[in-house]
């Protein structure tokens, strides 16, 4: 079996480092949107709380749909060098990989817990799709 077709391989921590990147910096775009002092005092605590976590869903969407769409890579697969490629390792496109984005912007839990299936295929959120995750 060749290494990076284990769910523990190479690749597999490069993507849940993407990934976590990828939440930072969508949480880093929520601080910046959020309009904190005014919903505090308009807001309940955990009512406040809830729509902090609301928002940031949305915009961790948002975040991976454009970046795929527009550039191909969100930040933290550029920093870990991760590439598109389709199931036969051909070039990905637009359309493709905005879609992979609003999925894994939706299902990002789980795109962070499990990257991989555990008998080294793509996961559960490259299988729904149509893409691989290659460093490249």
């Amino acid at each position: 079996m060749p290494e990076d077709s284990r769910a523990d391989s190479p690749i597999a921590g490069a993507l849940r480092t993407q990934t976590a990147i990828d939440l930072g910096s969508a949480l880093v775009i929520t601080m910046l949107l959020w309009p904190f002092p005014v919903a505090r005092a308009m807001l309940s605590v955990p009512v406040h709380v809830l729509s902090i976590l609301a928002v940031w869903y949305l915009v961790l969407i948002a975040y991976f749909s454009v970046t795929c769409g527009v550039w191909g890579q969100t930040g933290g697969m550029r920093l870990m060098g991760i590439v598109f490629t389709d199931t036969s390792g051909d070039a990905v496109n637009r359309g493709r990989r905005a879609q992979w984005g609003a999925i894994a912007g939706a299902l990002v839990c789980v795109r962070l817990l499990v990257p991989l299936a555990p008998d080294g295929t793509p996961g559960p959120v490259e299988r729904l799709a149509g893409v691989s995750l290659v460093r490249g």
